[in-house]
């Protein structure tokens, strides 16, 4: 798993109880580090995918090795729903 973030899955719509106080930070993660390990999902916090090789079923990420995937999810931020997907990113089996 690739994000962005410095950490793993939170609730966002918490995120601003723990602005105002009413939430810590660990109360709104939907999972702790080490339930990535339990279920052999890499995590990769901080570091934004570049693109993908469907036909290889790997996943590029700049100045890191390609990551290997067996099941594939996309998820983008709000803001990244506006942009078009560009298609040199992504080379899709014929």
């Amino acid at each position: 798993m690739f994000g962005e973030e410095p950490a793993g899955n939170y609730n966002r719509i918490l995120l601003s109880n723990v602005l105002n106080g009413s939430n810590s930070e660990e109360e709104i993660f939907l999972n702790p580090l080490s339930w990535y390990a339990e279920h052999n999902i890499r995590l990769h916090v901080g570091k934004r995918a570049s693109g993908l090789l469907a036909q290889g079923k790997t996943c590029l990420c700049r100045g890191w090795p390609a990551e290997p995937y067996d099941k594939l999810i996309i998820a983008t931020a709000a803001a990244r729903l506006s942009r078009r997907w560009k298609a040199p990113l992504c080379q899709m089996a014929a």
